[in-house]
């Protein structure tokens, strides 16, 4: 959480200072420098959890469609038994 909150304050302070400068060219290129550097702390440990996050995400996707799928097919031999 401390992280999070230190990255906030650098990049709160980088906004500041390219906004007081007016100049659109040092905004960029410091803020792109500075993300830069941030990213490269735990990048591999970031990454890993992304993937895992989206992985995560997808298996529940998939399983909602599963259920989805199979309620589809038991209302589908409901309808067909009550009408026989």
């Amino acid at each position: 959480m401390r992280i999070v909150f230190i990255i906030f304050i650098i990049i709160w302070i980088l906004f500041s200072v390219a906004l007081i400068s007016n100049n659109n060219y040092l905004f960029d290129n410091i803020i792109n420098v500075k993300i830069n550097e941030l990213l490269k702390i735990d990048s591999s440990l970031t990454r890993k959890k992304l993937l895992l996050i989206i992985e995560d995400k997808l298996i529940q996707m998939k399983k909602k469609e599963l259920n989805n799928i199979m309620m589809n097919k038991l209302k589908k031999n409901i309808n067909i038994t009550k009408e026989q």
